[in-house]
């Protein structure tokens, strides 16, 4: 009797671990893979005030743009995406993706002393399989004056 019990005993602990197993696995193959492109690292400053507390003191312009690729198996192969970004003294700006403008929220971020991580769900069908061209680009805020913002970091990821 005890021979029986130790051996179905032991009979269930092997069918427990398998299917654990299993179920590892099964959430290893169903984890939402992500590809992260990398348009840009540096900081900029766009706007038309200097401020030589920011890590680029003087501005650039007020519109930065790059033009970066995008293969067709990562369209093919993924469903959404969006644009991430650190940024600061975020005000007028839009965001520009291959022409189509979104706005930029105010709101998101209130400090213009720290950067923010800035995340905006992007539609796939924005982007095309080889070049495309992204932006940034701030607004006047009355007749005279550009708003100023810093950014950088700017990833494109696609899950």
């Amino acid at each position: 009797m005890k021979k029986i019990s130790c051996l179905v005993f032991a009979l269930s602990l092997v069918i427990m671990f398998a299917d654990i197993a299993l179920a590892k696995k099964k959430n290893e193959n169903n984890k939402a893979k992500v590809r992260k492109v990398m348009i840009e690292q540096k900081y900029h400053h766009l706007g038309d005030d200097n401020d030589d507390s920011w890590i680029v003191p003087e501005p650039e312009g007020t519109l930065w743009e790059k033009t970066f690729k995008i293969k067709k198996s990562t369209l093919n192969k993924y469903q959404i995406s969006f644009v991430k970004f650190l940024c600061r003294d975020l005000g007028n700006a839009e965001l520009i993706v291959n022409g189509e403008s979104i706005d930029l929220d105010p709101s998101y971020e209130q400090s213009d002393q720290h950067f923010v991580n800035y995340v905006i769900p992007l539609p796939l069908d924005l982007f095309y399989h080889g070049d495309n061209i992204i932006g940034i680009e701030v607004k006047m805020y009355d007749e005279v004056h550009y708003d100023d913002m810093e950014f950088g970091e700017l990833e494109i990821w696609f899950q």
